[in-house]
């Protein structure tokens, strides 16, 4: 990596011209005498350079939910700060949340709990990054789309007309993308 002199109280220290790359490096100093010969050895130290921070993964969430929908994902760093996004696709709505991975890169939040709650019938595009414990930010991770529909629309039916066909058509308004299913009786 390259030397440096010790000042006058045996003290020193160095810095590299170039950086190490990612992973682990087993650091040692070795004393010179004036012929460049090494007379003393330190002790290794292992030293992590971690450079990168992986994308976390959003577990695929409930398509439509009623409730304010818990968030959770994983393929974060121990301990890594995830930062989650939530847009409507109205673009009028926009919240941030932040949550703590555990040791095993897993993490959940409700987003639901406090002044920053998701706002109720939107549909959101949920996204999802992190930043481990090293400083390092990953990019954004896949958009996953939730329906937080907490309304429970009827449908209706239109009136039908007079007739006695027995070969008829219904129709009426409901909820978008729901099933609607019609019955005799």
């Amino acid at each position: 990596l390259g030397q440096t002199t010790a000042t006058a109280d045996g003290t020193w220290s160095f810095t590299p011209d170039a950086s190490l790359r990612s992973g682990v490096h087993s650091i040692l100093a070795k004393e010179l005498d004036s012929g460049n010969a090494v007379v003393k050895t330190s002790p290794a130290m292992i030293l992590n350079v971690d450079t990168t921070a992986a994308v976390p993964v959003l577990h695929t969430p409930a398509p439509y939910t009623r409730v304010a929908p818990v968030i959770s994902g994983s393929g974060a760093e121990a301990n890594a700060t995830v930062n989650v996004t939530a847009v409507s696709q109205d673009g009028l709505t926009i919240r941030r949340y932040t949550t703590t991975a555990n040791g095993s890169g897993v993490w959940s939040l409700h987003t639901g709990t406090d002044a920053n709650a998701l706002p109720e019938d939107k549909v959101y595009n949920i996204r999802a990054s992190q930043t481990d414990t090293a400083g390092n930010t990953s990019a954004v991770g896949a958009t996953q789309v939730i329906c937080y529909d907490s309304s429970v629309l009827a449908p209706t039916l239109d009136a039908l007309p007079d007739s006695n066909a027995s070969a008829f058509m219904v129709t009426g308004s409901g909820e978008v993308g729901a099933t609607v299913r019609v019955f005799d009786g």
